[in-house]
């Protein structure tokens, strides 16, 4: 599994740290062993072959800012509800995983955050990753989108279809469901 992952990734140790972090969890969440089969089926819309698609600290937001149906302004704001703190906690987690960018250059794209921010929301979604499916279903549902869109920020291929990450987390019971954070009274 590990000589499956390192082959397809060449230069980005985060991005080698991500995928195997991706398997990891999805190996946990659904109690299956972890393969070099299970690690293709995760991971087969974050290595799409063929497309050369840049992944930009904008594609990101973009993306991100599509799924939550809320403004670029809003993402890259300062507001600190939950409404638009969640998605842009995603999204920084999102750079930090799929972007060479450093931490300050990432503070920077999201209105001129502190480096200690991105650290802060990167460690806040590992976190939730590891506790709730709808989270990890969400970055790996992001991750695929991101892997199809141009850096004009649409889709490759016309219509989005359900990623084949989500077909297998449906196949595993694995709610499909993406939703927002949980709200408690």
């Amino acid at each position: 599994m590990l000589t499956f992952i390192a082959g397809r990734v060449s230069s980005n140790i985060r991005v080698l740290e991500g995928a195997l972090t991706r398997v990891v969890a999805f190996s946990s969440l659904t109690d299956r062993p972890m393969t070099s089969e299970l690690a293709e089926e995760v991971l087969r819309d974050v290595f799409l072959e063929g497309e050369a698609v840049i992944i930009t600290i904008t594609l990101i937001q973009q993306a991100v800012s599509a799924r939550f149906n809320i403004s670029m302004q809003e993402l890259i704001g300062h507001g600190r509800s939950q409404l638009v703190s969640y998605p842009r906690h995603v999204a920084m987690y999102l750079c930090r995983e799929l972007t060479d960018s450093s931490l300050p250059k990432i503070g920077r794209e999201f209105g001129g955050r502190d480096h200690t921010t991105v650290m802060y929301a990167t460690s806040k979604i590992v976190r939730l990753i590891g506790e709730r499916r709808d989270v990890y279903n969400l970055v790996q549902d992001l991750t695929a989108r991101i892997g199809r869109w141009t850096d004009a920020g649409e889709p490759v291929g016309g219509a989005s279809q359900p990623s084949p990450m989500l077909q297998l987390a449906e196949q595993a019971g694995v709610s499909g469901e993406l939703l927002a954070p949980r709200r408690t009274p």
